[in-house]
Order: structure tokens, then sequence, then C-alpha cells
């Protein structure tokens, strides 16, 4: 790759698992609860979001230390804004359509969870820098899983955030340490015989939502796991990524992935309500269809993010001068 490439790279990895985000959330939406037996769907979720949120850490280290406390107020803006806006939209919804109750209309503001928990782990980041303090930094690395298993009602999504975390946590740790892409090299596709190994052993009912972290040995167990498996799945990906990310011409795709997020969430709303044939339950029309539905969100996007107050409001690109 050019040495130009460097953000290219990250850049074309995030394009390639936000379009698995969204393949399995096709998966998810066209055969529904069976999707949890499904080896494409097993096969994405072993890795795909661990390796979403180890490239966020990555990129947050830099922002953390370049722009401190006014580079959280950045990241908040453009996470939570999303979350505002759609949830006030449901409520209101919600409220014209049944009686009124803070409890519900409240409730509506816990939507788009990979917003939820990189913010959170956002805030995480940011404490953690606050000092070179061992004791302080291994409090702020061990105490919100904890507090996750204590108090997981009072967390939004504190199942994701306890999974989500420690990789977000390891992308800092890279960084800090001078990891580049160029770090990664042929040796990392072997991995593909531990990721294998976890495919196989992998459990329909170990998923984060239906397993969440207990204090117990059989969750402990669990989540060990699926730690390890997402470590050895996530290697043998960025392995793959390194070997063919020059021929990939898609780094603006990875710019957006945030708005595709967003626009295909809305998206596979409606498309839940569709009843499709048994021919379209083919692995090849779940990627044809995630394709379509990848590319239409991607240039709904770019055309409704023109519009200041929709750019805004939908997706949290305030007019920061200051900041």
């Amino acid at each position: 790759m050019t040495s130009t490439a460097r953000d290219e790279f990250w850049d074309i990895t995030k394009a390639i698992l936000m379009w698995l985000v969204v393949l399995g959330h096709t998966i998810q939406v066209m055969i529904g609860i069976n999707c949890l037996s499904h080896p494409l769907f097993k096969a994405i979720y072993l890795f795909h979001l661990p390796v979403f949120f180890f490239i966020s850490g990555y990129f947050a280290y830099t922002s953390i230390h370049k722009r401190g406390w006014k580079g959280l107020v950045r990241s908040a803006a453009r996470l939570l804004a999303p979350i505002v806006t759609f949830g006030t939209a449901e409520g209101i919804l919600l409220t014209y359509q049944h009686s009124f109750s803070w409890t519900s209309f409240l409730g509506c503001y816990i939507c788009f969870w990979f917003l939820w928990s990189l913010f959170e782990c956002q805030v995480l980041g940011h404490l953690i820098s606050l000092t070179s303090n061992p004791l302080w930094k291994t409090i702020c690395l061990f105490a919100p899983i904890v507090l996750c298993v204590i108090f997981p009602k009072s967390i939004p999504y504190a199942n994701y955030l306890s999974f989500s975390w420690p990789f977000f946590a390891l992308g800092m740790l890279a960084r800090s340490r001078n990891f580049s892409y160029r770090s990664i090299n042929r040796f990392w596709l072997f991995s593909i015989f531990p990721a294998f190994a976890a495919f196989y052993f992998f459990k329909d009912d170990w998923y984060i939502y239906l397993s969440p972290l207990r204090f117990s040995l059989e969750s402990i167990g669990i989540a060990l796991f699926r730690f390890i498996a997402a470590i050895a799945a996530g290697a043998f990906f960025l392995a793959l990524m390194h070997q063919c990310a020059a021929l990939l011409r898609i780094a603006k795709m990875g710019t957006a992935t945030l708005g595709i997020y967003i626009i295909h969430s809305a998206l596979c709303f409606f498309a839940h309500h569709i009843e499709y044939p048994p021919f379209c339950l083919q692995v090849y029309w779940f990627i044809c269809f995630s394709i379509l539905l990848y590319v239409v969100s991607y240039h709904i996007f770019r055309i409704t993010s023109k519009i200041p107050i929709i750019n805004i409001m939908a997706y949290g690109n305030f007019p920061f001068k200051n900041l």
C-alpha cells in the first residue's frame, strides 16, 4: 500500500465491517430467530463488532490525547444527536398512538445500542487517560465490566458495553504501543485455525444478548470464550484485509459508517414487515440484498447529509469551530 494509505486501510476495513453489519441484520430480518444457528450469521458475529470497537479505540487514543475533553464533547454530540432525534420522534409517535407515560417515553431514548456503547467507551477512554497511575488505569479498565454485571438495568446496554469495552481498550493500547496496519503480516493468517475451532464450538445461546456476563463460572467462561474467539477471528479478518485492501476502492464508504448505520437501521425497521418467499432464504440472496441495502443506505446518507438540519440532528455533525 502507498504511504498515503495508512488511514485508507482502516477506512476500507471499516467499510467492509459495516457491510458485514448490514449483512448480519439482513439475515436477521429475513429468517428471524433462526438466524442464531445460521453459519454465516455466526461467523460474522464472532468478530465484526469487536474489530469495529478495536478500530474505534485505536483512533480514539489519538483524539483523546490531542483534543482532551473537547474531543469528548464532539464525540458526545455526534453519537447522542441521532439517539435524541430518533428517540424523540419515536416518543411522539408512541404518545400519539397510546396513552402517555414517562416510562415508555424515556424508553424511546434507549435506541441505537452501537452509538450508546461507543459513547460510553469514549467516556471511559477519557477517564483512563486522566493519569499514568497504574492503579487508576486498572480500576478504569475493570470497574465498568463489574458495574455492568451489578447494575445491568442502570447502564444503557450494559450487556453490550461489557463486551465492547475490552476491545475498545485493546485498540487504545495498540495505538499507544505504535501498532499500525504495517504490523499485520501473513503469519496472522494462521489464526484461522483457532478461529475455526471457536466457530465450531460456539453455541447458539452464547451470543452476548442471550448470555450476558454474570458472576458465575459458566458465564465468565462463555465471556472468555467469546473474547478469545473474537481475537482469533478478528486477527484472521485483519490479515485478509491486509492482503486485499489495496484492491478495493471503498474508502469513502468507510468514512460514512455512522450514517450508513443510522439509515440502514431505519430501513430494516420497514424490512421487518415484509414477508419473504422461501427462495429468498439462500446465502446468495442475503448477500445480494445486503449489498443493495448497503449501497442505498450510503447514497441516502450522502444526499441527506447535504441538508444542514438533517446533518446536525440525524448525524450529529455540528459545526464546531472552537473544539
